[in-house]
């Protein structure tokens, strides 16, 4: 059974993801020193993270996405900032783009310090149990939060050698949903490189 959703210009909560720019290299970090940004729980120590454009950029970019990350500029960071509460748990990372110039810019990445399941179970569409392959999201799960992410809960799975081992919840950082006072003051303050889509709902 399909529950109904709710019309785009009736959406209360929107789907945010960014422009992935020119492209940027890693600039003295590995995959291992991002894994701990799209699982829960509060990040100590912090990674140092760094990346440098592989062109020079027409204009800044406040909202870009690198690596399967989210990174806002500092202006960007301050306008969601504003709107975030205890509830929302979010542990502001400070990362940096190295420009073709050889300066270099601040980011901030929103790491979920809590995961929820935000998914409409019944109005999204599944490959498998665990796959969803069009996703509508639970106005009621999504109440009262300001930014949060789709997550897939931790799970053990049997390795080839028979070993059981567990896979910790994580996050797809590249994509938020957040509140429509975020999106409006985003788009009020003409951000670059963020891409606002109203987010499904039922």
């Amino acid at each position: 059974m399909s529950a109904q959703c709710e019309p785009d210009g009736g959406a209360s909560f929107w789907e945010l993801s960014g422009d992935f720019g020119p492209g940027a290299d890693r600039d003295g970090h590995n995959s291992d020193d991002m894994r701990p940004l799209d699982q829960e729980g509060w990040i100590d120590p912090v990674p140092a993270l760094s990346w440098r454009w592989s062109g020079p950029l027409s204009q800044p970019i406040d909202v870009v996405a690198l690596d399967s990350l989210l990174l806002l500029s500092v202006r960007a960071k301050e306008i969601v900032a504003r709107h975030i509460t205890d509830r929302d748990a979010v542990q502001w990372v400070q990362t940096r783009i190295g420009r073709v110039d050889g300066g270099d810019d601040p980011y901030w990445f929103p790491h979920l310090v809590e995961h929820h399941d935000v998914l409409h179970r019944e109005a999204t569409t599944w490959v498998g149990p665990d796959n969803p392959t069009l996703k509508v999201y639970s106005r009621e799960a999504l109440a009262g939060r300001n930014i949060t992410a789709d997550s897939r809960p931790a799970q053990q799975m049997t390795r080839s050698d028979g070993v059981v081992v567990t896979v910790p919840s994580f996050v797809f950082g590249w994509l938020y949903i957040v509140s429509e006072a975020i999106a409006r003051d985003l788009r009020d303050a003409k951000v670059t490189g963020a891409r606002l889509t109203p987010a499904p709902l039922a």
